[in-house]
């Protein structure tokens, strides 16, 4: 039961990052990628989270990654809104 939200979100990520690089092959808009690439790396980071959930690595350990990957996450977005 402890995994099943982090399961939807696996999915509901992957389903994003299938979206968005389906829009990109049909408008080939490099903003589209960019926005593909974020919703990807939230998919990294809900697996890196289900494997720690499942295994003896402590979450408490992964609290500065996944800010870290947190902050790449948000940074992606905005250069794929604000690139021109």
């Amino acid at each position: 039961m402890t995994g099943s939200p982090m399961r939807l979100v696996l999915g509901f990520a992957a389903l994003l990052t299938a979206v968005s690089l389906l829009a990109y092959r049909r408008s080939a808009n490099p903003k589209l990628l960019g926005v593909a690439a974020a919703f990807a790396l939230f998919f990294v980071k809900g697996l890196i989270v289900t494997i720690a959930l499942f295994t003896a690595v402590t979450l408490d350990s992964l609290w500065v990654p996944m800010g870290v990957m947190d902050s790449v996450i948000l940074l992606v977005f905005y250069l794929a809104a604000v690139k021109r």
